[in-house]
């Protein structure tokens, strides 16, 4: 047996399972909400049976997923399957968000299983065959217990984009995974976030974009912008959102785009361990 296959066959034996799977009513699952008030009310919160694509190489990406793992756990009393094509799973990163969200450290590792690709076939494989099984045991024996189930795709693009595959056979890929991506999320009502942080690398790749684009459910951009004290104003239609000053190097201000709903607003997020009074207003399902 091949090293890769070897690699498939030990990480399809920690998420396999019996067979047999019904379809969940989405309308019985909650919907996974950020902490962060402002861009909540904005997102509209991440809904069950939907795969959204977090489509920016801006470093804010992996706070929004980590804040999700966390909601997932904590908030919702869910699971999370991190499939990471990237090798960007950070416990400590997520340990520091349950610590802000007050939320246990070990609930939230312990409700996390991770699933690590490295190639573009080994991927593949984890998406097209190893997820759909994994949902279908866990469905067909009952572990849920009607628990929300939240499902991340780190790097989903990256791999792809390598020079050992060939771009018909990458899109190929790509095409077949995001749609097999799609069917299980609405089959089991699971909340799924893709992330692609190789947005420049796609820019010359536009078929594995239209691939991505054109199966996901939403599209979240996230892109730099410039401040805007004692500067020209933002691009139109954008909404400054003031919080406190940053001084770290990630303090830089972004525009978090919903393409297809023509919407933007420019944001600048306080650091981890400081909260704004929007924080402490409290949340519900419509995001008021």
């Amino acid at each position: 047996m091949a090293a890769e296959d070897r690699y498939i066959t030990k990480v399809a034996g920690r998420l396999d399972g019996t067979e047999g799977a019904g379809t969940v009513d989405v309308t019985e699952r909650p919907t996974l909400r950020l902490p962060v008030r402002m861009l909540d009310r904005f997102l509209g919160g991440f809904r069950p049976g939907t795969v959204t694509l977090l489509d920016s190489a801006h470093p804010y990406v992996s706070e929004i997923v980590g804040m999700l793992c966390v909601q997932a756990v904590g908030a919702l009393g869910g699971d999370v399957l991190y499939i990471d094509g990237g090798n960007s799973f950070d416990p400590y990163g997520l340990m520091a968000h349950a610590k802000m969200l007050g939320v246990d450290r070990d609930l939230v590792l312990d409700n996390i299983r991770v699933a690590r690709a490295f190639t573009a076939h080994q991927l593949t494989s984890l998406l097209h065959d190893s997820l759909p099984k994994a949902l279908e045991a866990r469905a067909a024996a009952g572990q849920d217990g009607g628990r929300p189930l939240t499902v991340v795709v780190s790097h989903i693009a990256d791999l792809y984009t390598d020079r050992d595959v060939g771009r018909s056979e990458a899109r190929g890929m790509l095409d077949l995974c995001a749609g097999r991506l799609v069917e299980v999320t609405e089959a089991s009502a699971a909340v799924t976030v893709a992330t692609n942080y190789g947005l420049s690398k796609l820019g010359t790749r536009g078929a594995l974009r239209r691939a991505l684009y054109g199966r996901v459910h939403r599209v979240i951009r996230i892109e730099r912008a410039g401040p805007p004290d004692g500067r020209p104003p933002g691009p139109a239609g954008l909404r400054w959102h003031a919080a406190p000053r940053r001084h770290s190097r990630d303090a830089a201000r972004m525009v978090i785009k919903l393409p297809s709903e023509g919407k933007a607003i420019v944001y600048h997020p306080a650091p981890r361990h400081q909260r704004t009074l929007d924080d402490y207003a409290p949340i519900v399902d419509g995001g008021a």
